[in-house]
């Protein structure tokens, strides 16, 4: 039950990761400001993944955190062949 939560949640978030990465790299072509957007953007983004990261230690263990790194390259993986 663990491993298929952490999974999941690994899947959700890495596509969550790579989907505002995606958008923000589109956002800053021709744009102004960009240094404060990707600054912005990397603090999020790590806010996020060691939200869920961190506590998927605590709460199953190393099993849990494979499973969502696991999770996490998996989204990696379909995002990259699937978005332009």
């Amino acid at each position: 039950m663990k491993l298929g939560v952490s999974l999941f949640g690994g899947i959700a978030l890495g596509s969550m990761y790579f989907l505002t990465l995606w958008w923000m790299v589109q956002k800053l072509v021709g744009g102004r400001g960009a240094h404060v957007w990707i600054a912005a953007s990397i603090v999020v983004r790590v806010v996020l993944v060691l939200g869920f990261f961190v506590p998927a230690v605590f709460w199953g263990g190393w099993p849990a955190l494979l499973a969502a790194l696991g999770g996490f390259v998996i989204a990696r993986m379909v995002l990259i062949r699937w978005l332009p």
